[in-house]
């Protein structure tokens, strides 16, 4: 339980900007399949945020920005932050975009901008990409649960032997 309440604790106490946010973004990027999880899921945001605002009426160059301070990663922000610069320059806002990002999205995300249904396409990315996360969560948590167990039955199975093997030496 104190576990618990002390990651709820920190989450909630952490500024989302600055270095020690930066460190937890990057370690929480390392871990197996919540990295992806992650990754979509700011991807997710970055195109609700921005189809929200397109839509509205609000310029390119000002959703773009918007959006990406909304990912809820820093790493991810840093990734979709050149579009609003590309915009600025009169370019295509997905021109801007981070090569890190996934192919599939880059090219949906120009297809969009270049037909000019960018606000379907973006809202199509935005369901797909939610869509994933939401299963690599699930996913995720299903595993985690195993390996502690797994964790557990091993730390387990070393104190037994090392019961044992005590106890034979006497």
């Amino acid at each position: 339980m104190y576990p618990l309440l002390t990651v709820v604790a920190i989450y909630r106490l952490m500024p989302n900007t600055g270095l020690l946010r930066r460190f937890l973004d990057t370690l929480t990027l390392r871990i197996p399949v919540l990295n992806q999880a992650i990754r979509q899921l700011a991807l997710s945001r970055y195109c609700l945020t921005f189809n929200l605002l397109y839509q509205s009426g609000i310029p390119i160059t000002q959703c773009a920005q918007k959006a990406s301070s909304i990912t809820g990663n820093a790493i991810m922000a840093d990734l979709l932050k050149g579009g609003a610069e590309s915009a600025q320059a009169g370019n295509l806002v997905c021109e801007g975009f981070s090569r890190k990002l996934p192919t599939d999205f880059l090219e949906r995300w120009r297809i969009g901008e270049e037909t000019g249904e960018l606000d379907k396409t973006v809202q199509r990315l935005a369901d797909n990409n939610s869509e994933t996360a939401e299963y690599l969560f699930v996913e995720f948590c299903r595993w985690l649960v195993r390996v502690i167990y797994f964790l557990i039955c091993a730390v387990m199975v070393i104190k037994i032997l090392s019961l044992a093997s005590t106890i034979w030496t006497l």
